[in-house]
């Protein structure tokens, strides 16, 4: 199966008190660029987060995002009424000492050291194997998503390739008629300058072979045709292939720029742009295949 490297999942969950919300969006890079937001109280675990999102992701640029909600009090900013009460009683024993009001102390109070004081939030074992899994969740729905978006750069890969080969078994016909055309070309040629009846056959027969070993294509078409059946082999094979993919297109980039400085036909060298014009484009979604 083909993964495209663009993709999106999403899962939400409540763990005790809280509510998480986990998102996971890529897009296509050489290598895996992986970027984890999480709140503060997750941090102990970041790394063992990355580890389970390399596993899934595996290459492209990735963004773990995890939101969360409290639907309880715990976590919630708590007042230590010991020490407030404390802090009231010798405010109140002060301002009668010097005269002055006591009747609303409170906004004060609320300012001074350890009053108010956040409580550190922490996750139990139990509660840290339903965020994994949670995360999982993310992660199948971005694999399934990477899948669908597979499935149709596949498609319009194989298409291309198609399109390559098919213009391929089209040159038959113009490299036969091209050998006819430089024999004809190269006796009008010759028949200009001295007189027909004195040509040598045999040294003119080595011309010609000289020229269309200069001219043939043979080995840059085997060579061709087997690049696109590789393709097609690791196109529908399993597991990461962008890479493999990008150097099997730059071999056959190889040989139709070849068979381009070889033609010497007109009608040849309309194929080749052809043929160039479809690999361009499977370069282009080869960049976003994982």
């Amino acid at each position: 199966m083909t993964q495209s490297m663009t993709g999106f999942g999403k899962a939400e969950g409540r763990i005790g008190t809280r509510v998480f919300a986990i998102e996971i969006r890529t897009l296509n890079s050489k290598q895996l660029d992986l970027t984890v937001r999480i709140p503060g109280f997750l941090r102990e675990r970041e790394m063992a987060i990355r580890k389970q999102a390399t596993v899934a992701i595996s290459r492209g640029k990735a963004e773990l995002f995890v939101v969360y909600e409290s639907a309880g009090t715990e976590g919630l900013p708590q007042v230590d009424q010991e020490r407030a009460t404390h802090y009231v009683s010798q405010l109140r024993a002060i301002a009668e000492q010097t005269g002055q009001q006591s009747d609303n102390l409170l906004p004060d109070v609320l300012r001074l050291p350890d009053v108010v004081a956040p409580v550190r939030e922490s996750f139990d074992e139990d509660a840290w194997s339903a965020f994994h899994a949670l995360i999982d969740e993310a992660l199948e729905q971005l694999n399934a998503f990477r899948l669908k978006e597979g499935a149709t750069l596949a498609e319009d890969l194989s298409t291309q390739i198609a399109s390559i080969a098919q213009r391929e078994s089209t040159l038959d016909a113009p490299i036969a008629a091209r050998i006819d055309r430089l024999r004809k070309r190269i006796q009008d040629n010759l028949a200009s300058v001295i007189d027909p009846g004195a040509i040598d056959n045999n040294r003119l027969e080595q011309e010609l072979i000289y020229y269309i070993e200069k001219l043939d294509v043979h080995e840059e078409r085997v060579r061709l045709q087997a690049h696109l059946a590789h393709f097609l082999e690791v196109l529908e094979a399993d597991g990461t292939k962008g890479k493999k993919l990008g150097f099997i297109a730059q071999e056959i980039g190889r040989e139709v720029n070849t068979l381009g400085s070889k033609a010497n036909d007109a009608g040849m060298q309309h194929t080749v742009v052809e043929m160039k014009d479809a690999l361009e484009k499977i370069k282009e979604q080869v960049l976003n295949v994982k």
